[in-house]
């Protein structure tokens, strides 16, 4: 009756899924603060350029995020649905 002892053991994907979980070191969000942290409070002073930076920022921000989606292909430990690669 030894293998009883192993009935209850999880399996390897559900401890990988947990270590992924415990990863509480997310980052910095950039998503709404790239352009607010790249470029000088002047530019953000006219209202005409706010607009266009606003949309630059969603820009960078799609951007960004596609390359984590390279990098997600070729991470074979983190499902590629994950939001949670620096």
């Amino acid at each position: 009756m030894a293998h009883r002892k192993y009935i209850n053991r999880k399996s390897y994907f559900e401890v990988a899924e947990e270590r992924i979980e415990e990863n509480h070191q997310l980052g910095f969000d950039y998503r709404d603060e790239i352009m607010n942290k790249t470029l000088s409070p002047l530019m953000f002073g006219d209202p005409k350029r706010d607009g266009v930076l606003t949309k630059f920022n969603d820009l960078f921000a799609y951007m960004i995020d596609s390359v984590k989606n390279v990098k997600k292909t070729f991470m074979y430990q983190i499902p590629r649905n994950s939001r949670k690669l620096n």
